[in-house]
């Protein structure tokens, strides 16, 4: 028996009690976890990363989780007040000081790293962030991109929200837009899924690479343990097999 399961065992026969007193934990996800994170089926419960991620943390603990759909603009208030138990896919560099200190964040899941998609049939690959400049090109509504915000002024791109990475990149196809700004990830899975990506390629120009945190309100003390078994799960290497399920290789 591994070391690493040794430690496991003795977390969960330490958690025993509490977890047995402890609520079902509350996995937040949202329409802003575009797929692979997040698959929003009607009728049926998610699945995807997140849930998968949640699985793994309600077989290792011993606490069972639940799924629970909520607003991104929210999801500091909710774990503030208690009413999401952990969100995952963020950072704390995406939140104040403040709201950094008010949660337990677990280590790194991985690193995701931002895209720049462009139409091979535009005759468009830019090679440089000035090349940007008056291009319209799609990004997440209510993202932040360090690195386009840091261009002057006159280098700017014309930025083009929309809810959803996929919606974006459905209009680039179309040659509506001239560059989509993609997570690594769902690029991937959107490669897979939809025939129009096949005139889409990749910009040699690295837009943004940060690490993702799963976050966990303080409002419930069992959620220190979950995020102490998730730690285990991450250095295990358990987290990374599962991401690595959904990489295009």
């Amino acid at each position: 028996m591994t070391y690493g399961r040794l430690r496991m065992i003795a977390l969960g026969l330490a958690m025993v009690v509490v977890v047995a007193q402890a609520e079902p934990a509350r996995v937040g996800f949202g329409s802003h976890n575009a797929p692979p994170y997040a698959y929003l089926l009607p009728n049926q419960p998610t699945i995807g990363l997140i849930s998968d991620l949640a699985s793994l943390l309600a077989e290792s603990s011993g606490r069972p989780v639940t799924m629970m759909a909520y607003a991104r603009e929210n999801a500091a208030e909710l774990l503030e007040r208690g009413d999401l138990d952990l969100i995952c896919i963020t950072n704390p560099a995406w939140l104040s000081d403040r709201q950094q200190q008010r949660f337990w964040w677990s280590k790194p899941l991985f690193v995701e790293r931002n895209l720049l998609v462009v139409n091979s049939a535009s005759g468009w690959l830019p090679q440089q962030l000035n090349e940007l400049q008056g291009r319209r090109i799609g990004m997440v509504r209510g993202y932040r991109y360090p690195t386009l915000e840091q261009l002057p002024v006159d280098q700017q791109p014309e930025r083009i929200d929309a809810a959803s990475p996929f919606d974006q990149l459905l209009a680039l196809s179309d040659q509506q837009l001239d560059g989509v700004v993609v997570a690594d990830l769902q690029y991937d899975h959107y490669r897979r899924i939809s025939p129009g990506a096949s005139t889409l390629k990749l910009a040699p120009i690295p837009i943004s690479s940060h690490p993702v945190h799963c976050a966990f309100s303080r409002e419930q003390p069992a959620n220190q343990q979950l995020q102490q078994a998730l730690d285990l799960l991450i250095d295990e290497g358990a987290i990374a097999t599962t991401v690595n399920r959904y990489r295009r290789y």
